[in-house]
């Protein structure tokens, strides 16, 4: 949820109906088909750059969006989600969207586009946003449950054979219940991030430690594929012990990550 914001957000030339659909295609979906290249080459199966492709799906979604509700934005965004929320466990049905998570990316990349477009009125309040959101989404978690990630809890909350077959609206309250809440605590923590470092950004003069670090975000992309390698692939065999749980997801794994994150940007 969080990558998928942070990308709608700085796609924001979709609101000036300025979004190049044919660069987000050689950007996106270019580097998928031939790194797919290389992976058949080499005889690899465990990678297929999922991200990239909902991305660009998600890219070409919100485009057709502001063609139709360019002058009605507000209207739009409400009737768009509440149509989404409906259709999203069809979506889940549907080869390759499926497996790219298109049902769940959608309202988080609108989440970006959405602050992006107030962010004027959101930088007063910046830091206040970033405390608040911060709170809700501690608590959030306290009722999270594991089973609640979108692997094991996809939105089929409507029977859509019984629908279709029987004309009987049957719907799973507790799917629905979860799915609902998972959105709620995605948009809760990618919001909180993303204000806490736009807060810190603010409040450190230019030319600061994250202004810097913030420069190296043009690499992302590369990142994205480079890490898929050294992660997924794993070509160095790196295994790192789990017989303390705190210490792998606290210690171990951080410092793997930046370790990666480094390697990738040096390359």
């Amino acid at each position: 949820p969080l990558f998928m914001t942070i990308s709608g957000f700085f796609s924001h030339k979709l609101l000036m109906r300025q979004g190049d659909i044919k660069k987000k295609f050689q950007q996106l979906i270019i580097p998928c088909i031939s790194l797919g290249i290389v992976c058949l080459i080499f005889n690899i199966h465990t990678l297929n750059f999922w991200y990239l492709k909902s991305l660009f799906i998600c890219y070409v979604v919100w485009d057709v969006f502001f063609i139709l509700f360019r002058k009605k934005m507000q209207l739009g965004f409400f009737l768009f989600m509440i149509a989404g929320f409906i259709f999203f466990p069809l979506l889940t049905r549907v080869p390759y969207l499926s497996a790219y998570k298109v049902d769940f990316m959608l309202p988080f990349f609108g989440l970006g586009i959405l602050i992006y477009h107030y962010k004027d009125k959101i930088q007063n309040y910046v830091s206040k946003l970033t405390l608040i959101f911060t709170l809700l989404f501690l608590v959030s978690l306290i009722l999270w449950d594991y089973s609640y990630i979108w692997y094991f809890s996809k939105p089929l909350w409507i029977d859509y054979e019984a629908l279709i077959f029987d004309k009987e609206l049957v719907i799973d309250f507790t799917t629905f219940r979860q799915t609902m809440w998972r959105y709620v605590v995605g948009a809760l923590g990618s919001s909180c991030i993303l204000f806490l470092f736009w807060s810190v950004n603010k409040n450190l003069k230019s030319g600061g430690v994250i202004s810097r670090l913030g420069k190296y975000g043009r690499f992302s992309l590369h990142v994205y594929i480079l890490q898929s390698f050294l992660v997924e692939v794993n070509p160095f065999h790196v295994d790192l012990p789990t017989s303390n749980m705190n210490l792998y997801n606290y210690v171990y794994t951080p410092l793997l990550a930046l370790l990666i994150v480094i390697i990738c940007i040096l390359i």
